[in-house]
């Protein structure tokens, strides 16, 4: 069965994050699985038992418990498993594997957003799960607030028009049939050298964005909007702004892409999203 699957580490992000993938797995109508991944080789120190596969049950049982506390804590409901990682995986491969094995819709992270350097999330495992998978992954950055929105399920969904920003509205197709999240469509207009003027530039942004919306599951509720961006604002300060005034409880957008105009989607943008975010970005990887 498809589900939403969160990864806790035991962190206080990992624990922040787990509201907000119980949210998005009830407005999916998905049921949600927290995981956690041992390590034989480095979590294991301290426990007695007569062989390392005893004292990995003893881990297992005790994370379990602590899985089941996390979630009450959050106020979420779920199943909770604790996996092994194999000999030849790092956390980032583990994670794809189980991802797979439960049929994952979307995967959940918590980030303290260490690494991050102007395009890069460096070293982030975050980024190495986004980078090797279709899947959206829900990334819960360090200044989302740790309650979501308690009004209904509202994704911000971003594109500039170009087909590697516009994968995402496919990929999220899965995760949204049979749901009752709703989705906006968000274009952004930035006047620049050689543009068509403001009127037909915003219409052509709309009509793509129709085009777009006719690529959602058919019962997604959706709505479009094309913003300005104001003054000297940044497009992912624009993108935040619109957030908070439409109440999102995320924002979706693909990792990178390139526009010769200056509303794009890209790499930066995301970066942006999940530094200042006080809402989770939901990513998918441009093809």
């Amino acid at each position: 069965m498809a589900k939403v699957v969160a990864f806790h580490d035991g962190s206080e992000f990992a624990q922040r994050m787990l509201p907000h993938a119980a949210r998005l797995a009830g407005a999916a109508g998905k049921p949600l699985l927290v995981v956690r991944i041992l390590n034989p080789r480095t979590d294991l120190a301290g426990i007695e038992a007569p062989t390392t596969a005893d004292a990995a049950r003893v881990a297992k049982a005790r994370w379990e418990g602590e899985l089941r506390e996390a979630l009450a804590q959050a106020g979420a409901e779920g199943e909770v498993a604790v996996e092994e990682l194999r000999r030849e995986e790092d956390v980032p491969k583990a994670i794809l594997r189980l991802a797979a094995e439960h049929e994952a819709v979307a995967v959940a992270l918590g980030t303290h957003g260490a690494g991050l350097a102007r395009h890069l999330l460096v070293g982030s495992t975050a980024l190495a799960v986004l980078a090797r998978t279709d899947v959206p992954v829900l990334i819960v950055g360090p200044n989302v607030e740790e309650e979501p929105p308690a009004n209904g399920y509202r994704l911000l969904v971003c594109s500039d028009g170009t087909a590697s920003a516009d994968a995402v509205v496919d990929r999220l197709g899965p995760l949204l049939s049979g749901g009752t999240v709703s989705v906006l469509l968000l274009s952004l207009y930035q006047p620049c050298l050689g543009d068509r003027g403001p009127e037909r530039e915003r219409e052509a942004l709309r009509e793509h964005l129709a085009e777009l919306a006719s690529r959602l599951p058919e019962a997604v509720e959706r709505e479009l909007l094309v913003e300005d961006v104001v003054d000297l604002e940044s497009v992912d300060h624009a993108i935040l702004r619109v957030a908070a005034q439409q109440r999102a409880a995320a924002i979706a957008m693909s990792t990178h892409g390139y526009s010769p105009w200056r509303h794009l989607v890209s790499g930066s943008v995301a970066v942006g999203i999940l530094q200042h975010g006080t809402v989770p970005a939901l990513l998918v990887r441009a093809p």
